[in-house]
C-alpha cells in the first residue's frame, strides 16, 4: 500500500515538474501572449526581484528550506501513510481496551446478579440448620467406666501381686 502511495506521489511530482517546465517554455517561446506575460511576471520577475533584495544568508536558508520541502514532497506519501497507520493503531488499541473494560464491567455485574439470585434461592428453598448453642444443648450424663472384667489380663496380674 505504501509503495502504491509512493508511486502516486512521485507521479504527481513529475506532473508538477512537467507543468513547470512547460510554463517556462511558454515564457520563452511565446513572450508576447497574455499567458507568456503573466507567467513571466510570476516565474521570472517576482523571484528575480526577491532574490536581488536578499542577503546571502537568506539565500542559503531559502535553499535549505526549498530542499527540505522537495524532500518532504518526495517522501510525503510514505510519511502520510505511516502517520495514518500509527493513528489507526492507536485508535484500534483504544477501541479494544474500551471493549475489554466494558465487557469486564458487564461480566462483573452479571456475575454479581447471579450470585445474589442464587443466594436468594438458596435462602428461600433450603432450610438453614440452627446450630445448637451452649444453652440449647441437652445434657447427656456420662457413663462411668466399668471395672475391668475377670476375663481380661488384669485379674491375673492382681492375683500375682497379692
Amino acid at each position: 500500500m505504501c509503495g502504491a502511495l509512493a508511486a502516486a506521489g512521485r507521479g504527481s511530482v513529475l506532473i508538477a515538474a512537467e507543468l513547470l517546465l512547460m510554463a517556462f517554455c511558454a515564457v520563452l517561446w511565446a513572450p508576447d501572449t497574455l499567458i507568456g506575460k503573466s507567467l513571466r511576471v510570476v516565474l521570472i520577475d517576482f523571484p528575480a526581484k526577491t532574490l536581488s533584495n536578499a542577503t546571502p544568508l537568506k539565500v542559503i536558508v531559502g535553499l535549505i528550506v526549498f530542499l527540505a520541502l522537495v524532500v518532504f514532497i518526495f517522501g510525503a506519501p510514505e510519511l502520510v501513510a505511516l502517520m495514518g497507520l500509527s493513528d489507526l493503531s492507536i485508535y484500534l488499541d483504544f477501541t479494544v481496551i474500551s471493549i475489554l473494560m466494558s465487557t469486564a464491567i458487564r461480566l462483573k455485574s452479571v456475575l454479581a446478579y447471579a450470585i445474589r439470585l442464587v443466594r436468594g434461592i438458596a435462602a428461600r428453598d433450603i432450610p438453614q440448620r440452627k446450630r445448637a448453642g451452649s444453652r440449647n444443648r441437652l445434657s447427656h450424663p456420662r457413663r462411668p467406666k466399668s471395672p475391668p472384667s475377670d476375663d481380661e489380663g488384669g485379674a491375673e496380674r492382681g492375683w500375682a501381686f497379692t
